[in-house]
């Protein structure tokens, strides 16, 4: 079954690799055994924009003769929401202490960041946690 079960940031377009001549029998969180789906050889959308779920896609095969496969399963999580940064603090203003930056964010691997507005793409500091902002004068997250 391709793809490989794991975690997807798009829908996905599932496809079974068969021997010639079998008949593959499919299920996407159902049963496999009591009520499959004959795949026709096209790709089978998993997934859809803008949402989050799990999926359990069951095949096996069926020879001329009748003789069944075992069953396999793929597990897919599949996020597809829109990655989101948000800046928890400092909330915009001029402050005569220091302040602590804290970011929240979803469906990113990684978040880089600069407080002089700078692109944080090519000189950015990596954002491990909440920290305090050093820079003095105006700032720019």
């Amino acid at each position: 079954m391709l793809p490989e079960s794991g975690t997807y940031w798009d829908p996905i377009s599932v496809r079974f690799e068969m021997t010639p001549g079998d008949t593959v029998f499919y299920s996407i969180q159902g049963d496999v055994v009591g009520a499959p789906r004959q795949w026709d050889g096209s790709d089978i959308s998993v997934g859809e924009a803008d949402g989050k779920a799990q999926y359990a896609v069951q095949a096996y095969s069926m020879d001329a003769a009748g003789n069944r496969s075992r069953i396999v399963t793929a597990r897919y999580s599949l996020d597809t929401r829109a990655p989101v940064v948000d800046v928890l603090s400092p909330v915009p203003g001029t402050f005569a202490n220091p302040q602590a930056l804290a970011l929240s964010f979803r469906d990113m691997l990684w978040v880089r960041y600069t407080d002089d507005g700078s692109d944080p793409a090519t000189g950015g500091i990596p954002y491990t946690g909440p920290m305090t902002i050093s820079r003095q004068g105006n700032a720019t997250i």
